[in-house]
């Protein structure tokens, strides 16, 4: 009986298959591309320590790994490298312009769902930390 991986032009064709497919990625990483030079996330949702009730929904600009906008104003797709829908996300974190933001935005508010900050890879929709998606 002869077993399929035994065989030396299977193995030849997939370490064949394996290169190809790592070609692309090969090619990103020698180049030094990296995650966008600007980011717009739209549709997240900032909520007010102070009154409970309040909730803006803002978009967020990151440039160069710095935040530099925040605003409750359309922000064209033009202006930016690429653009994301948070879909109503809450963000936990803080934003200070001109600073490389750290924050979380989850797909449920931790307020009515404590479990939404108990698991964060299920509930995370965008994280960044000191820059650095």
């Amino acid at each position: 009986m002869v077993v399929v991986r035994d065989c030396p032009w299977v193995r030849v064709c997939l370490w064949t298959l394996l290169l190809l497919w790592s070609l692309p990625v090969t090619a990103q990483l020698r180049l030094g591309q990296t995650y966008p030079s600007s980011i717009l996330i739209r549709n997240v949702v900032l909520t007010d320590q102070q009154d409970l009730e309040h909730e803006v929904v803002i978009s967020l600009v990151i440039r160069d790994g710095r935040l530099d906008l925040v605003t409750e104003d359309e922000v064209a797709t033009d202006t930016v490298d690429i653009a994301l829908d948070a879909q109503g996300g809450v963000l936990i974190g803080r934003l200070t312009i001109g600073e490389p933001p750290s924050f979380l935005i989850l797909d449920g508010d931790p307020r009515d769902n404590f479990q939404v900050l108990l698991d964060t890879a299920t509930h995370a929709r965008f994280a960044i930390r000191a820059g650095e998606i």
